[in-house]
Parts: C-alpha cells; sequence; structure tokens
C-alpha cells in the first residue's frame, strides 16, 4: 500500500516533466529551420538551385522554375536616353527582395543553365542601343541581369519587345543560344512606352507626319488665292475703263424714294 501511495504521488510530477520536455523539444523543432536562417520553403528552393547549379556544372541540358521581372510600363523623354532593365531569379531568398515597383511586372518561367536575351523595337520611333542576343549563365548569386538604352525619336506611343530563349549545352561544353525557337521556344514581352515630348515638339512631328496633307492644303490655297487675286485685277480694270469712257459703272440696284 505504501508503495501505491508513493506512486500516486510521483505520478502528476512526472507527468508534469515530461510534458515540458515534451514542449521544449517542440520549440526547437520548431525554431530549428529558422535558427539556420531560412525557412523550409527557402530551404527546398535554395536546395533546388544548388542541384540545378550542379547539373549547369556538369553541362546537362536541365530546366529550371524562375520568375522574371519587366517593366509594365516606360516612360521616356523625347530624344533622351532611358535604361530598361530586366532581372530574372531561380533564388527564392533573391526574388523575395526584389521591390514591389507598381510600373514591374512579375512572371513565372522555366529556364535552363543559360539564356539569351534582346529587345527588339516595335514601332519604327523606338532605337535600341543592341539588337544582339546577349547569353548569359547562371551562378551562384541565382539571378541573372540584363540592361538595354533606348532613345524615343517621335512622341507617338511606342512598344518594345523583350524576347527570352534558354541556350542548349553544346557538345564541345558551354552553352549556345539556337538561332529560332525550334530547338528552344522563346518567351516573349511586348513593353508600352509612353514618349514625354513638349507642345512644340508634338506640333513639328504632326507637321512633319502630315506633310503632304498640309502641301495639297497650301497649293489649293494658292490657286484659290491668284484666282481671286485675278478676279480682282480684271473688276478694278473694267472699272477704270468705264471711268475713262465717261460712262457710270453699273447700278448697284438701289431703291429711287
Amino acid at each position: 500500500m505504501a508503495d501505491e501511495e508513493s506512486l500516486r504521488h510521483w505520478l502528476p510530477a512526472v507527468g508534469t516533466v515530461l510534458a515540458g520536455v515534451v514542449a521544449v523539444v517542440g520549440t526547437v523543432v520548431t525554431l530549428w529551420p529558422t535558427a539556420q536562417g531560412v525557412d523550409r520553403t527557402q530551404r527546398a528552393e535554395v536546395d533546388n538551385m544548388e542541384r540545378f547549379l550542379g547539373a549547369c556544372a556538369d553541362n546537362a541540358d536541365v530546366w529550371q522554375s524562375a520568375e522574371t521581372t519587366i517593366p509594365a510600363i516606360v516612360a521616356v523623354d523625347l530624344d533622351e536616353a532611358r535604361t530598361v532593365a530586366v532581372n530574372i531569379r531561380i533564388n527564392e531568398v533573391a526574388r523575395r527582395d526584389i521591390p514591389d515597383d507598381g510600373d514591374n511586372t512579375t512572371e513565372q518561367i522555366l529556364v535552363r543553365c543559360a539564356l539569351g536575351a534582346r529587345l527588339v523595337p516595335v514601332t519604327d520611333n523606338i532605337e535600341a542601343d543592341d539588337l544582339d542576343w546577349q547569353h548569359q549563365e547562371f551562378t551562384a548569386t541565382g539571378e541573372l541581369d540584363w540592361a538595354w538604352t533606348i532613345t524615343a525619336t517621335h512622341p507617338k506611343t511606342a512598344q518594345v519587345r523583350l524576347e527570352l530563349r534558354p541556350a542548349l549545352a553544346a557538345s564541345e561544353g558551354g552553352y549556345v543560344i539556337p538561332v529560332d525557337d525550334r530547338d528552344s521556344p522563346s518567351t516573349k514581352y511586348t513593353i508600352d512606352i509612353t514618349v514625354e515630348a513638349s507642345v512644340l515638339d508634338k506640333v513639328n512631328a504632326w507637321v512633319s507626319d502630315n506633310s503632304g496633307k498640309v502641301t495639297a492644303i497650301g497649293a489649293f490655297a494658292a490657286v484659290v488665292l491668284g484666282g481671286l487675286i485675278g478676279w480682282l485685277a480684271k473688276t478694278r480694270g473694267a472699272l477704270r475703263e468705264l471711268r475713262a469712257a465717261g460712262t457710270p459703272p453699273p447700278s448697284r440696284g438701289r431703291r429711287r424714294r
């Protein structure tokens, strides 16, 4: 009986101790990923990126999900240079560091170990400093960055097209950008360009765009004005002849009182 009484006395205390141990272990398990500096989702992304980069080091043709940030709309001043920047990242930690800019848009894409990018003017009033493919390969940072300089030559609305084409592993090593979309389809985005210009620049552009119409209107006005001047000259000559002959000029139809 004494043993049973003793056991009953100690059981609640043992239960309390066990509960405390379970709570401490649970807390340690929960905080462990945070203590590593990366949560579970980020850790999975980082590990996946490391495997992807490891395959790239072996010159493999592998795919990886990525996120790209591109401008949704770009405002440029007429005849002034402006930079268009594009960022692609496969690193979740870096991905979350990108600021939320209302002028940018974010898209999910698939990439290979290397990527080609180019910026192509869609409208004829935009000039880009480089129209060729720019080749980059992913490194330990898990990010790629491109930048182009564009210039607007006319105040009308404009567009450019961003093209991203995954590169293929070459048999001799390294990666090459295919010459067309058959082996590696491109991802394409259209970026709107708004051109800021003064009223005088807009008027000059309108006159230049409508020079044919302006010329035609001017020629028609010249013909009409020439005809009017000729008619007035003939009328005045006829009046002078009538006065010289002593003939009163034609009546204008006044009523007699």
